[in-house]
């Protein structure tokens, strides 16, 4: 019944990474509220510090692209960026919606 639970402190090298971690993801998330950088920049440079630490092996780091749902939002990211870039969106808006009789 009674059994005397171990307490669990962390070294100093385990410190160092969670402050590592810490460090690059309020650099990422303000990367990305400041949205001066692409979101697959500001990831894949995160993603690279970590893999740089140490923190993440390589294959860990790149293994998460043999997932399909990984590469499922990859593709859905070019055709946005297609879409956007041709104007097709713009296109088909205007036909769907018209044309506004005034400014307001």
């Amino acid at each position: 019944w009674l059994q005397e639970e171990e307490e669990e402190t962390a070294t100093e090298g385990e410190i160092w990474e969670m402050v590592y971690v810490g460090v690059v993801l309020i650099f990422m998330f303000a990367t990305l509220l400041s949205d001066k950088v692409g979101a697959d920049l500001v990831m894949l440079s995160a993603l690279t510090a970590c893999m740089a630490g140490n923190i993440v092996t390589v294959a860990e780091g790149v293994s998460g692209f043999s997932n399909e749902g990984v590469l499922t939002v990859l593709v859905l990211f070019v055709v946005a960026a297609g879409v956007q870039l041709t104007g097709g969106l713009d296109w088909y808006m205007s036909k769907l919606l018209g044309r506004p009789l005034n400014a307001a």
